[in-house]
């Protein structure tokens, strides 16, 4: 009898592991949704379902001087990109340019990087540089970070204007800063950016940009900016957060907060576009040939410490007012042949996922 009942006990326990087991890894909650709770935290309050709380938060600077909040949205595990901008434009060097720098962070799930949230304290209670939320790291809470980073600049600081930008994207902090100064004399602008028109969702599963038709319905973005980097006023980033009311949440951050929030808050653009580039090797022939890029944005490829040499270049140009400006048209492309850059390969975490077929 006795056996008998143990034979039930162990066969009913295998059931319940297993039913565990399937539900752990067949749960359709996306895990990027599962919030974080932390004991250090400020001023609840929602952005969409997410009731938010600051993990960090730096109080941000009242001084007149400044005329521009730099937020930089930054992967937390990524220390070496935040790193490289600091050392190529550190507090003063930014400060007398009149901008204030923070780096926006969200949660890692643990064994996604070897970086900790005590690493993260320590990094914070070195620069007093990063604004963290409590929600998880993924490219689906990027709107989240967005949001924040906006929110916290807008209502927080007394800044002109915000600038935001992502950690891998290289920028001539001295141009762009003259540039910004040039058009606030002649033109009324919200936004000033690379603008997008006519994009339209990818309806191809297997795309990790895949949009279903329940996420966004429409058969075209609204008009849009880059989110590699644009400047926004902080009295449009105020009526653009008022949007949120009215609004579903989507995940892709530069259409969503830029493009759907924007056209709801009747904001402007001002394009940009010629100050991009998207190739990395173009820095360096700049570099190489000693001259002026007639760009001002692009990305770094991967490789974070041209960020620093290209600042020390951008500033002696800046400063000394003798080099010749290469545009970033036809002719420079022919002229600048450096062979292709790839990112370096660093460490990594292999990760299996379940796959729904």
């Amino acid at each position: 009898m006795i056996f008998k009942y143990k034979y039930v006990l162990i066969i009913l326990l295998t059931v319940i592991f297993v039913v565990y087991v399937l539900f752990t890894q067949y749960n359709d909650e996306p895990q990027y949704l599962r919030f974080v709770k932390y004991t250090q935290t400020y001023n609840s309050t929602h952005i969409f379902d997410l009731k938010f709380d600051y993990v960090i938060k730096n109080n941000c600077t009242k001084d007149g001087a400044i005329k521009a909040i730099q937020i930089v949205t930054s992967f937390t595990g990524n220390v070496e990109a935040r790193s490289a901008l600091r050392r190529a434009y550190p507090k003063d060097e930014l400060e007398n340019l009149g901008v204030y720098r923070v780096f926006l962070l969200a949660m890692l799930k643990p064994g996604v990087s070897e970086v900790t949230q005590n690493a993260v304290l320590h990094e914070n209670n070195r620069y007093n540089d990063i604004v963290q939320g409590n929600f998880l790291e993924h490219y689906r809470n990027l709107t989240y970070k967005h949001i924040m980073g906006l929110r916290w600049a807008a209502t927080e600081c007394g800044a002109e204007y915000i600038i935001k930008m992502d950690d891998d994207i290289i920028v001539d902090m001295y141009s762009l800063m003259n540039l910004l100064d040039s058009k606030r004399k002649t033109t009324d602008f919200d936004f000033l950016g690379y603008t997008f028109k006519d994009m339209r969702p990818i309806r191809l599963e297997a795309n990790k940009w895949y949009v279903t038709e329940d996420e966004f319905t429409p058969d075209s973005y609204p008009v849009f900016v880059s989110g590699w980097l644009y400047v926004i006023k902080s009295d449009s980033a105020k009526k653009l957060l008022n949007a949120l009311r009215s609004e579903r949440y989507f995940w892709i951050d530069d259409v969503f907060v830029t493009g759907v929030l924007a056209e709801k808050a009747h904001l402007s653009y001002e394009n940009m576009q010629e100050y991009f580039t998207t190739n990395p090797e173009y820095f360096e022939c700049c570099l190489r040939d000693k001259v002026k890029c007639g760009f001002i944005v692009g990305p770094s490829g991967g490789d974070y410490s041209i960020n620093i040499d290209f600042q020390v270049h951008s500033k002696m140009c800046h400063e000394h007012n003798n080099c010749t400006t290469y545009s970033n048209g036809k002719t420079f492309r022919n002229s600048c042949v450096v062979s292709r850059k790839f990112p370096p390969i660093g460490k990594g975490f292999a990760k299996l996922d379940v796959v729904k077929l």
